[in-house]
C-alpha cells in the first residue's frame, strides 16, 4: 500500500495561482472568517471556518499539504480531513502559527476567485486564489484587471510564511 503524501491515492494535486489587489474588489460574495493554524515542524493546517452570514455552523479541518516539486508553489498535493469541533480544541493545543483572515468568493468571467483579506499583523494584505482542476486550465487563465501583481512563484505569499510575518514584514512585501 502505497502511504507516501506525493502518491498516496488520498491526496489530490491542486493547481492554484495567487495574485496581490490593492483593495477588496466590489461584489464579493459569502464572508467566511478563517483561522489557519500551522502546527510548529509540521506540514499540517488546522483550519476553523465560521460562515459570517451566518446560514452554515462552523467547519473544522486538518490538512496535510506537500509540494511535489519544492520550487513551484503553483501545485500542493493535498489530503483534507473534516474534523468535529472538539478534535479542533484538542488539535489546538500544539503549538502553532496562526493567521485570521476572511475569505470571499467572487465570480469572474464564469469562474469563482477567492478573496482573502487578512487581519492582525498582516491587515491590509488582500490575496486573490484561483484554483484549477488542471495545469492547461490554470496556464489559460487571465488574471483579473483589479490586481496589482502575480505572486504564485513568490514563496512568502505561503500561508505558512504569512502565518510567521510581522505588520513590518508585510509592509515590505506589499512594496511595488
Amino acid at each position: 500500500m502505497d502511504r507516501h503524501p506525493l502518491t498516496s491515492r488520498y491526496a489530490i494535486v491542486e493547481f492554484e495561482r495567487r495574485f496581490l489587489a490593492p483593495t477588496l474588489p466590489p461584489d464579493v460574495l459569502h464572508p467566511i472568517r478563517i483561522t489557519d493554524r500551522y502546527i510548529s515542524g509540521t506540514a499540517l493546517r488546522l483550519r476553523k471556518m465560521e460562515d459570517l452570514e451566518g446560514s452554515a455552523p462552523p467547519l473544522f479541518k486538518l490538512a496535510h499539504k506537500v509540494r511535489p516539486d519544492a520550487a513551484d508553489p503553483t501545485r500542493v498535493m493535498s489530503t483534507i480531513l473534516y474534523i468535529t469541533g472538539f478534535e479542533y480544541d484538542l488539535l489546538s493545543g500544539h503549538p502553532a502559527e496562526t493567521l485570521h483572515k476572511t475569505h470571499y468568493s467572487l465570480q469572474i468571467g464564469g469562474r469563482f476567485v477567492f478573496i482573502d483579506a487578512f487581519e492582525g499583523p498582516l491587515e491590509g494584505l488582500i490575496l486573490v486564489e484561483a484554483d484549477f482542476g488542471s495545469e492547461d486550465e490554470m496556464k489559460a487563465f487571465v488574471a483579473p484587471d483589479f490586481v496589482v501583481r502575480e505572486v504564485s512563484y513568490d514563496d512568502r505569499f505561503s500561508g505558512g510564511r504569512l502565518a510567521r510575518m510581522s505588520a513590518n514584514d508585510v509592509r515590505e512585501l506589499l512594496k511595488p
